[in-house]
Parts: C-alpha cells; structure tokens; sequence
C-alpha cells in the first residue's frame, strides 16, 4: 500500500482535519495509560495535540515512531474530538518489551499540514502532503514499565502485610491509649485492686511469673503505716517472681493463695486507712 493511499484510509476514521487559526498555538501532551505492564503486554501511552480556531486549518499526521533497541511501538489509534473552538488530535501509541525493565520511550516527532484556507479539497492534496507548510511539534519522551508478574504478586503481598501489620498496631495503641488514660484517674488503691485482678487472670491461666509481678506492682502502689512490713513483702514477691520466671519454679497452691492473701490485706489496710483520714 503506497503512503498516500494509508493517509487517505485514515482521514476519515480521524477525522481527518483538525485546525485553527494560522496563528493558533498548537499544544502537545503526553499521557501514559498505564503505571506498568507486563513484559509482552502493551503499553499504550496518548499523545494529543490540541488548539483552538478554526476547523480547516491543520491536519495531524501519523507520528514517526522510533526504533527502539529495547522494544517496538506501534500506532494503536488515532481520534479526533471537537468542543466548541477547542480541537484536538489523540495518538495512542503502544510500547512492547520482552524484558521486564524501565525504559525510556524517546521524544516523538509529530507533523502538522497547515491548510490554505482556498483550498477546494483537502483529501485531493494529501498526495502532495510532503511538500504541504507544515509544523512539527515535539511530544516529550516517557517512562514506560514492563514488571515481571511474580514482582507484582510479591508486591501485593507486602501491601497485605503491611495493612494487617498497621491494623493491629493501630489497635495496640488505641489499647495502650485507653489503659493509660484510665489508669491516670485511678487513685493508687484503685490501681492497687486492679492490678490484685490482673494477679488473679494471671495465676488462672497458670502464668506465674507474670502472677507475682502484678503482686509487686499492687504493693508498690500502696503506702502503709509500718514500711519495714511493705518492703518485706515486697522483697518476697520479687524472689517468688524470679524463681517463677528464670529459674522454673513452680509454687505451691498454699504458696500462691498465701501471698494473694497478702496483698490482698495490705491493700484492705490502706482502704481502712483512707476511710479514717476521710
């Protein structure tokens, strides 16, 4: 097929003639269609050239495609579209690579014809449309990306993770938030008890170490009236949590109700106490 004969089998798919004023400026921009392909896929990408004016006054040809040492292009579409004085010329162009990689589709360069005005038939001049007045316009070149398709579920896999990892982590501080917030209007007897019913989950779910570590925490929230006996107990509770964590000792029931009594009294003490001064 001769080129003028493809020219005129394109004139009226296009619509053949987009113009302006002599004077028009004529625009280019360049909007690739897709983030990434795959390798052996298309990667279509819209050129369009636009002005505004008049209707006969410029015909956009088919661009000259470069030769690419990583991949081929290929005109995929050519349409035409009026608003009002506005006029415009899309050329998609698709890129193909065999090889996963970013690559770089350089500047394309795309013809004009300037018609004159008197002329009778545009498509009567098509053959003579090399030596037609014409402007050439630059569309700037693009970053095309062919990804293998094992990256893109791999990366899928990490944006799961990385949701389900955030979604918990905004739990646990919304968690951490609330304790804090409610601990900070406890009083310390009410921290105290709190924290006896901490000791009590614990020693269900036979977690000792943790048990008699919220046993020392319940007494150290208290002040009490004879110290040498706080600090005793306190002093026996951080050697039962020890030999419960580090040296696998297991305590004996009497010893477990033993020392939750314990607190559990010195924390009924400083209640009295409270009352009193109240």
């Amino acid at each position: 097929m001769k080129p003028y004969t493809l020219i005129l089998s394109l004139l009226p798919v296009v619509a053949g003639i987009f113009t302006a004023s002599a004077s028009a400026t004529l625009e280019v921009d360049v909007s690739p269609q897709k983030y990434a392909a795959r390798p052996g896929e298309v990667f279509p990408v819209d050129y369009v050239v636009s002005w505004e004016g008049a209707l006969d006054a410029y015909t956009v040809m088919p661009p000259t495609l470069p030769v690419l040492d990583w991949g081929a292009a290929t005109v995929l579409e050519i349409r035409a579209h009026s608003r009002g004085d506005r006029h415009e010329t899309r050329l998609t162009v698709g890129y193909s690579a065999e090889t996963a990689g970013t690559y770089t589709a350089p500047a394309l360069t795309i013809r004009v014809l300037e018609w004159d005005a008197d002329a009778a038939s545009h498509a009567a001049l098509v053959e003579d449309a090399a030596s037609m007045p014409a402007k050439v316009v630059e569309a700037a070149s693009v970053t095309v990306v062919f990804r293998d398709p094992r990256f893109v579920v791999w990366a899928a896999l990490v944006l799961v993770a990385l949701a389900v990892a955030g979604a918990f982590g905004w739990a646990a501080l919304r968690k951490r938030r609330r304790t804090v917030s409610e601990e900070a209007g406890q009083s310390p007897v009410e921290k105290a008890q709190a924290l006896l019913h901490e000791a009590r989950r614990h020693r269900l779910d036979a977690d000792y170490y943790a048990f008699y570590r919220a046993l020392c925490s319940a007494v150290a929230c208290i002040e009490t009236d004879a110290p040498d006996s706080r600090a005793a107990l306190l002093d026996k509770l951080k050697r039962a949590a020890d030999d419960a964590g580090y040296r696998g000792v297991r305590p004996s029931d009497d010893a477990l109700e033993g020392d939750f009594k314990d607190v559990e009294r010195i924390i009924a003490q400083e209640i009295q106490r409270a009352s009193k001064e109240t």
